[in-house]
């Protein structure tokens, strides 16, 4: 069955209606829910995000490391050693595990090995921009002095892996066009953007339990 004009325009004037009588609790709910968001959002731990920008040069050499093999296939076979291979190196457990015992991070963050390994898994970000041969380490936490030093031990980790298995030709594996440092202002999260999500979800969501109501009572 098919809405006419008449059908459609009528049902907004209702809608209209429901807006009109349900503003206050709208705006009650919407007020409250937000002023919850921004104080639980101020409260809030804040999370800082330390970033690393490393070039990449395409050298020869494949190897098998850690149970994992490390080799380039994007060059039609030609073994050498590419953005995807050292994501992959950056992401071996050998290398997460020398992080953990550098930085004594089993103590700072209270876990086991394994549990640390882990967390680092989880929390440092790799993005590969094979076309620019450039890589972009990452890392968000609440200790920015940490944050910045766990990228910057992960690519001296890398080069001591190259240096002892030998898999690039060249000196250096990768060279750093920009090294991670502390940063000053937290990345999140966003006492604004929160604020004003809430409200509108809110306002949204008021409005929707209001209409359901005035439907059910008008039946």
């Amino acid at each position: 069955m098919e809405l006419n004009n008449v059908q459609i325009q009528s049902f907004l004037k209702y809608c209209f209606h429901v807006f009109r009588k349900s503003f206050l609790f709208i705006m009650v709910a919407s007020i409250t829910a937000s002023f919850f968001a921004f104080f639980t959002t101020k409260m809030s731990p804040k999370i800082y995000r330390a970033d690393a920008i490393i070039l990449f040069v395409n050298s020869g050499g494949g190897i098998s490391f850690g149970g994992a093999s490390f080799f380039s296939g994007s060059s039609g076979g030609s073994g050498g050693i590419d953005g995807n291979t050292i994501k992959q190196i950056l992401e071996s457990r050998t290398l997460l595990e020398a992080l953990v015992q550098k930085l004594e991070l089993t103590r700072i963050l209270n876990k086991g090995v394994f549990d640390s390994v882990e967390f680092l898994r989880r929390k440092i970000k790799i993005v590969n921009f094979e076309y620019k041969k450039i890589l972009t380490i990452s890392i968000s936490m609440n200790n920015p002095e940490l944050a910045a030093a766990i990228v910057n031990c992960a690519i001296d980790s890398l080069e001591e892996i190259n240096k002892k298995l030998k898999l690039s030709t060249d000196k250096e594996l990768v060279k750093v066009l920009d090294p991670a440092v502390p940063p000053l202002l937290p990345s999140g999260p966003s006492v604004r953007n929160n604020t004003i999500s809430t409200f509108v979800c809110t306002a949204f969501l008021s409005y929707l339990i209001s209409l359901v109501w005035f439907l059910i009572r008008k039946k």
